[in-house]
């Protein structure tokens, strides 16, 4: 499963966040009924459009308050879950088995004479997870960072960086963080993910990554119960307890948790994650081959399912 990446205005070197990649295998009795979600790319927002709701399952909304130079959304994540419902309705999110996490967007730039190029290469939306997220890269004009948080397996992004007049939403269990309306400026918003990334903090911020899960992969944190959506005690980002990542829903295939074997977990920058980041390792294309060493998933999510025989 791919997760879907943010967008960026389209000026100068401003880079969206790329999107996560989740994979494993489970069995499955061919009674059973899963829910695929799959997250919309994010797209841009140029005023005078004012910004709609998140995008689909999770990406943050971006925002230009009102000087046409445009922000981006967050992506949206993809994931397969053993409760129907709207993407974000709690219960359904919290059944999720495996998430695969959408990249953070870019905001427009205030394009004043002392912005030099090299704030404006710093605009980097952070990549999807891994188990963590990735910080949104910024440099604001006036030379102070304005960033959005990451996600990780126990709590979403939270802005670094706020200013007074300017800042959005963190990131919440299934969803990036959002600009908000009522404040001036163009910020972006965070990706989706099992926790999502937050937005910008200010002018010309960019959001953060949301984070991937796969219940099995040591190092996931699941939730507490199925009425609970709090981690589950004691559990932590990167954790070496396998229980840890266990979700609480039963797979009436085995009587016990939906759980994933021969996981592979790769970030939005190509790094394979145990429990910890590790080494670049080319990410699978959803159009067949590999994506180039250090590249993540690019525009909307994508999910691909193989039936692998009776015995695995």
């Amino acid at each position: 499963m791919w997760g879907a990446s943010g967008n960026d205005p389209g000026y100068y070197t401003m880079t969206q966040g790329k999107g996560g990649y989740v994979q494993g295998y489970i069995k499955m009795s061919k009674s059973s009924i899963l829910y695929i979600f799959v997250g919309n790319g994010g797209q841009k927002i140029i005023y005078p459009t004012q910004p709609s709701d998140d995008i689909f399952n999770g990406g943050g909304a971006g925002k230009d308050y009102n000087d046409g130079r445009g922000s981006g959304f967050g992506g949206g994540a993809t994931d397969i879950r053993t409760i129907s419902g709207t993407w974000n309705n709690v219960s359904s999110l919290r059944s999720r088995i495996i998430v695969a996490a959408g990249g953070g967007g870019v905001g427009g730039y205030n394009l004043t004479s002392i912005v030099t190029e090299y704030y404006r290469d710093r605009q980097k939306g952070g990549r999807g997870g891994g188990l963590s997220g990735y910080i949104g890269e910024t440099a604001g004009y006036d030379g102070e960072d304005y960033l959005g948080g990451n996600g990780t397996q126990v709590s979403g992004g939270i802005g670094i960086g706020k200013h007074e007049a300017y800042y959005g939403t963190d990131g919440l269990f299934g969803a990036g963080g959002s600009c908000l309306t009522s404040r001036e400026g163009n910020c972006s918003g965070g990706g989706g993910g099992w926790y999502g990334g937050s937005s910008c903090t200010n002018t010309g911020g960019a959001g953060g990554g949301g984070s991937s899960y796969i219940s099995g992969h040591t190092g996931s944190v699941g939730v507490t119960s199925t009425s609970d959506s709090s981690p589950k005690s004691g559990c932590t980002t990167g954790t070496t307890n396998n229980a840890c990542s266990l979700t609480p829903y039963i797979n009436p295939a085995t009587g016990t948790s939906y759980t994933f074997t021969n996981t592979l977990m790769i970030d939005g920058s190509g790094y394979a994650w145990t429990n910890t980041k590790g080494s670049l390792q080319q990410m699978p294309n959803p159009n067949g081959g590999y994506y180039a060493s250090g590249i993540g998933h690019s525009g909307n999510g994508a999910a691909r399912i193989t039936y692998l025989g009776t015995s695995i």
